[in-house]
This record gives structure tokens, C-alpha cells and sequence, in this order.
């Protein structure tokens, strides 16, 4: 299930930490769909995907250099743990820490592919 926000919507959420109770509107429902909107841009927080049709408001050479930057830092963290994991670190340190720094490698590996999956979107839009 993936969440689509408008500009104006997006605004109304930022807006809602600001403006005191009384003086806010709530803001309208949002579209919610089964399958990947093309040609938007794509927020990640964790498992969320936000997508936002930004479309021409959006300098697409920008977006792609951060998505691109962000994605060689996640690989970078990818091969540190997998070359972590690989040594004798693993078959010495208790279990607990080993599994969480497994969990981390999910994490990351998670974070690339939908990094990736960005940047092809990203393409729809130019």
C-alpha cells in the first residue's frame, strides 16, 4: 500500500506542528493505492514510502545526485557489515550483537533497493 500526498497536503502536515489547534483545517483524505505511483517522487522513512507528485517542480538532476550519493553510502554500509559478518567477529562476539548488526545489513540492503527503485522512477519523470 503506498501513500500519495499532494504539495498543498504536504504543506498542511508541516504547518500542523506550527499553528496552534484552533487555527488549523484538517487536511483532506489521503489517496492511498495497491501499486507504485510512476513519475513521483518518493520520501522513505524505514518501511514508508511517500510519494508526492512533484513533477516539474523538481530539479530532476538534483534529485538524482542525492538519490545516487545516498545510495553509495548505503552500499558503502552494506559492504562494511558484510565484510563484518564475514570475519572472525561473527563466530566471536555473543550472538545478540551479531544479530543485530544482520538486522542492520536487512536494513540497509531494504534501503538500496528502494533507492533503486527511485532512481528508475526518476526517469519516468524526465
Amino acid at each position: 500500500m503506498f501513500i500519495i500526498l499532494t504539495v498543498n497536503l504536504l504543506l498542511s502536515f508541516l504547518l500542523q506542528a506550527i499553528i496552534p489547534d484552533n487555527f488549523r483545517q484538517r487536511p483532506a483524505i489521503l489517496e492511498i493505492q495497491d501499486e507504485k505511483p510512476r513519475g513521483q517522487i518518493a520520501l522513505v522513512a524505514g518501511p514508508v514510502e511517500i510519494y508526492l507528485p512533484l513533477s516539474g517542480l523538481v530539479d530532476l538532476k538534483v534529485e538524482e545526485k542525492r538519490l545516487s550519493n545516498e545510495l553509495a553510502e548505503t552500499d558503502k554500509q552494506i559492504k562494511r557489515l558484510e565484510e563484518l559478518l564475514s570475519s572472525p567477529f561473527a563466530q566471536k562476539a555473543p550472538e545478540n550483537v551479531v544479530n543485530n548488526e544482520k538486522d542492520k545489513l536487512a536494513g540497509y540492503r531494504e534501503t538500496a533497493a528502494t533507492l533503486k527503485d527511485q532512481l528508475d522512477n526518476l526517469k519516468d519523470l524526465e
